[in-house]
């Protein structure tokens, strides 16, 4: 649609989709789309895409973000049996929205946000049976907001925080082991808010650890 920007599909799909142009609205409209190994979406330095209404399955990664990406929605996908879920990568800051997704049983995280991965919100998502851990911020990556996701049977921690991860918002999350702790602050995580969550059937409910607060 070259006025709105919209790109449906109208099939099931194999293969990769990179995203080449910023503005744009991918919609699945419900449809699978299947790999063997690669990225199942992939956007790199682009800007207010919108990626919705997809089932991935069987990628390296489902969805990769990387370098300098910013304001992007990712909502109302069903992304299961991948080596990762949703992978931010460098610098992909700034009202990204991973919203109302199902992400599970894939080989290790859920999401992931690595390397300076500041102010994106991760909420109303259902996130489990995943292989590690349900969210994973790590390096650097400040102000994120995690709040009204239903965590369930992860094998690593439900969500963790590591390596100079700061103010970030935890709440209003339902997080159900079993597993060792449903939130980890790891190295240097400071001013980081735990609230109002629902945490059972790990060993601990939330750890704080070396030098975070």
């Amino acid at each position: 649609d070259p006025e709105t920007r919209t790109y449906t599909f109208k099939k099931d799909y194999k293969g990769t989709i990179v995203v080449e142009d910023d503005s744009i609205i991918i919609d699945g409209n419900g449809h699978t789309f299947e790999g063997q190994s690669g990225y199942g979406i992939y956007i790199y330095d682009r800007d207010y895409v919108t990626i919705r209404g997809y089932t991935l399955t069987g990628y390296i990664v489902a969805i990769y973000i990387t370098h300098l990406s910013n304001f992007h929605l990712i909502e109302d996908n069903r992304i299961h049996a991948n080596y990762l879920g949703i992978y931010l990568n460098y610098k992909c800051s700034s009202s990204r929205i991973i919203n109302n997704n199902q992400i599970s049983d894939n080989d290790t995280y859920g999401i992931s946000l690595y390397h300076s991965c500041n102010s994106n919100y991760i909420g109303g998502n259902y996130i489990g049976g995943n292989e590690a851990d349900g969210v994973r911020i790590y390096y650097f990556s400040n102000w994120n907001t995690i709040e009204g996701n239903r965590f369930f049977s992860n094998k690593g921690y439900g969500i963790i925080l590591d390596d100079h991860c700061s103010g970030s918002p935890i709440t209003d999350n339902q997080i159900i082991g079993p597993g060792y702790a449903g939130v980890y602050l790891g190295y240097l995580c400071d001013y980081n808010t735990v609230r109002n969550n629902g945490i059972s059937n790990y060993t601990f409910g939330i750890i704080y650890a070396y030098r975070a607060r």
